[in-house]
């Protein structure tokens, strides 16, 4: 009795665990993927941000044309002779007895308490300028890359949820291969028992069933797998799998000539800003020798006690150059030259590729549509060879193994047709992602 109780136990734990390991199902529509990605999408997140900084960063040249103001209030004690007279002239209390010999060479112990403002106003500074327009060209650069990033982002979710439409086509595909299977093997077991057939057929049917099985398991998997990854780019926990519908839309009229090489595309404009931005850079390089022109100024106000006494004002004009630096100009240019070049030698072998990808996209788009209609009509001669074969089966004048052969040949047709549909719609959406369309 207690073996039965611990079976029982042990029975009840596994199904608890199997209950435990089942995940909620929510339908989803391309669109609300699509629309949720490019909403929540954390790579887009990212690019957002870095846009956001390169702004931060442009706005911070607004310095090279606003003045630079400071406060500050000091307060000293000394008994430096030079230092005591200066504080007296400065807070205007200097008398006739502060020329006294002894006082000038030993004065006392004397307070100052300066309160000052002093600007400094930028009027021409060539060098600035010119990073500012560099730092105005960074901003529009990461601009470009977070388009580029929601276009690649979008191609990633389309190809994820054609993936899991496969997946769903090839389970519904192999569950009534199962069910079909799971027929033939009771029959030929029932055959077995009445001596009409041999052991190896019962074991071929077996073996074909569990086949079948294992393929719905792995096929099963790779749902739950595609779904966390479907979850992962819209940036929602990994517990759901999705379901979709299987889209009946499928076209083989589509005119390969509207997809186009387009030097518009995001990432090639973020390449070109780039460069811009590396020119403008170097054009500051060369400039940081000339002259640049600036205002200043203070005014302060000096007492003997604390608060504020006597004021004075200085202001003038200040032009200035860096005539040598040990070369550091020259290199930095040279820097920014090799690195400028490479970028563009980057921007053409991406541009480059992209047009060796359009091409072969568009060759495999014409492969992929003549397979399927070549497949449509495979499926068509499978579903009458097993007609035939089931007739002739029930007739007892062909093997279970030929049937179980039939029923695997029309799946595995129907499994192929579902796969062209899936590199179908996947070149499609790599063609418009590599011509920056929106369809």
């Amino acid at each position: 009795m207690s073996k039965k109780y611990l079976l029982l136990v042990l029975l009840l734990v596994q199904m608890s665990d199997i209950l435990a390991q089942q995940r909620p199902v929510e339908p989803l529509q391309l669109a609300d993927a699509l629309a949720d990605a490019l909403e929540y999408n954390q790579s887009i997140a990212q690019a957002s941000l870095d846009q956001d900084i390169a702004k931060s960063q442009y706005g911070s040249s607004t310095a090279a044309f606003l003045p630079q103001v400071n406060l500050s209030y000091t307060s000293t004690l000394t008994n430096n002779p030079l230092m005591v007279f200066g504080n007296k002239m400065v807070q205007g209390v200097v008398t006739q007895n502060d020329f006294n010999p002894v006082l000038l060479n030993n004065p006392s112990d004397y307070q100052n308490h300066n309160a000052m403002v002093s600007i400094v106003q930028p009027i021409l500074n060539p060098d600035i300028l010119f990073q500012r327009r560099a730092a105005q060209m960074q901003q529009e650069v990461y601009g470009f890359k977070k388009e580029h990033t929601k276009a690649y982002v979008s191609f990633e979710v389309k190809k994820t949820y054609y993936q899991l439409l496969l997946n769903y086509n090839a389970l519904g595909v192999l569950q009534n291969v199962l069910k079909t299977t799971e027929e033939a093997y009771k029959t030929v077991s029932n055959f077995y028992q009445q001596g009409l057939v041999s052991k190896a057929d019962v074991l071929n049917a077996q073996v074909f069933k569990s086949s079948i099985e294992s393929q719905l398991l792995e096929t099963q998997n790779s749902i739950d797998g595609l779904s966390d990854q479907l979850s992962l780019l819209m940036n929602k926990e990994p517990k759901t799998n999705y379901t979709v519908q299987v889209d009946s839309s499928y076209t083989t009229t589509l005119d390969l000539n509207s997809f186009q090489y387009n030097e518009k595309r995001a990432d090639f404009m973020a390449y070109n800003k780039a460069v811009e931005s590396y020119n403008k850079m170097i054009q500051a390089s060369k400039f940081g020798i000339s002259p640049r022109l600036n205002a200043f100024g203070n005014y302060q106000a000096n007492s003997n006690t604390f608060g504020f006494g006597n004021g004075s004002y200085f202001i003038g004009l200040q032009v200035s150059m860096d005539v040598f630096k040990g070369l550091t100009n020259y290199h930095q240019v040279a820097t920014q030259t090799y690195q400028r070049n490479k970028m563009m030698l980057e921007l053409k072998t991406q541009q480059i590729q992209t047009q060796v990808d359009i091409e072969k996209s568009k060759r495999d788009l014409h492969d992929i549509q003549l397979r399927m209609q070549q497949t449509n009509t495979s499926i068509e001669q499978a579903k009458e060879a097993l007609k035939l074969t089931q007739e002739r089966y029930n007739e007892g004048l062909v093997k279970t193994t030929d049937l179980l052969t039939s029923q695997n040949l029309l799946a595995q047709q129907e499994l192929a047709l579902s796969k062209l549909y899936f590199e179908y719609n996947v070149t499609i959406s790599y063609l418009t992602f590599l011509t920056n369309q929106n369809q």
